[in-house]
């Protein structure tokens, strides 16, 4: 088989996969083309010589047999796309492997980044009558949300997405089982857009979007957020976020609003961004709710530490610190630790629904160099 890890920008064409535990592992891999290979589970002769040993064969335990393991991501964007599945043939992926849950594609459970690209499509796929076209069932498990094109019906009766069977993924869509999809569903006639909204890192990790529909059934999904915690130091560098992946029709219109224990919140800011760039239908509109409470009349929080914390700070690199001994006989400041370079300090996001375009703003701080020993400058 083929493990592609932390790789991308592959074209794998033809070739025969054969007594794989996983023909190509697509593991962390973006822009991926596997066009006119086949994929053999288990041969007649490898079932035939494993029984002859009284082997276990491929499946110690409970690991499936599969011929192509996708991966969530924690981004897409216009460098990194999804998968392009083409042409491909499937034989002997099924209940005859004798290992449970056994498929020609499946999703990995092991580690899930939030975002699995709607780009990645599949066209031309043709399947034995002992192989199980698709199985989410542990991606579901995982929460992973998978959202899948097929452009000429090769998985389901008529071509759409196949997405997992989650509330997240089918609500705002109308979408039935078929057989071969398990944990999964077809949604004919149907383009799914992914839009990203970045928040700081700093936000809870209860916190949730909810989206709602602006018009008609006023159906409503919850999302968490996506975060890769690693510590302090890296969880309060300035581009670090946590993200929340929104993926829904193309071309509608919806509502959506932050929620932290019941109440309606802002988090500070939101970067939007489409991860999947040319996607294969027009964007949808969200308007965000900005009516939690703001104070605009002081737009630093935490400007003179005296709280004993860096909260509301990030650093851009070197880290960040509360020193004893502020200025105008305060008791506590910030520092700004191990410079290198000048771009490396401390730095603050400011609640966006307070800043005016065209008005002035002006930043006032007391700031005292240090040697590193700690002595004036």
């Amino acid at each position: 088989g083929i493990f592609l890890h932390n790789s991308g920008r592959f074209l794998i064409q033809g070739g025969a996969f054969a007594d794989n535990r996983v023909g190509i592992d697509v593991d962390r891999a973006h822009s991926i083309r596997i066009i006119g290979s086949r994929f053999v589970g288990v041969t007649p002769s490898f079932a035939s010589s494993v029984a002859a040993a009284q082997k276990t064969g491929h499946c110690p335990g409970v690991h499936p047999v599969l011929g192509v393991q996708l991966h969530s991501s924690s981004n897409g964007g216009t460098a990194l796309t999804g998968v392009l599945l083409r042409d491909l043939r499937f034989a002997h992926l099924g209940a005859g492997t004798r290992c449970p849950r056994s498929s020609a594609l499946a999703v990995d459970p092991g580690e899930n980044f939030a975002f699995f690209d709607p780009r990645t499509s599949a066209e031309g796929l043709r399947f034995d009558a002992d192989t199980a076209p698709l199985d989410l069932c542990a991606a579901v498990d995982r929460g992973i949300d998978v959202a899948l094109e097929d452009r000429d019906a090769s998985l389901a009766s008529v071509e759409g997405f196949i997405v997992s069977d989650s509330a997240a993924m089918t609500t705002f869509l109308s979408c039935t089982a078929e057989p071969g999809l398990s944990c999964a569903r077809a949604c004919p006639k149907t383009c799914l857009r992914t839009l990203s909204l970045a928040v700081s890192s700093l936000t809870p990790d209860n916190l949730r979007l909810v989206v709602k529909e602006e018009t008609g059934e006023a159906r409503s999904i919850s999302l968490s957020g996506y975060f890769s915690f690693r510590d302090s130091y890296w969880n309060t560098r300035s581009y670090f976020r946590r993200r929340f992946f929104v993926t829904l029709p193309a071309g509608g219109s919806y509502r959506a609003q932050f929620v932290l224990d019941n109440q309606v919140v802002w988090p500070v800011f939101v970067e939007r961004s489409w991860e999947d760039v040319e996607g294969c239908g027009p964007a949808f509109s969200l308007v965000m709710d900005e009516s939690a409470p703001r104070n605009c009349n002081q737009l630093i929080v935490n400007g003179d530490a005296e709280d004993n914390s860096i909260e509301g700070w990030w650093h851009t690199a070197g880290g960040i610190s509360v020193l004893e001994g502020g200025a105008d006989g305060s008791s506590y400041a910030f520092s700004s630790q191990s410079r290198s370079y000048s771009s490396w300090g401390i730095a603050q996001f400011l609640d966006t629904r307070c800043l005016v375009e065209g008005r002035k703003y002006m930043l006032r701080a007391s700031v005292k160099l240090l040697n590193k020993d700690g002595s004036a400058f």
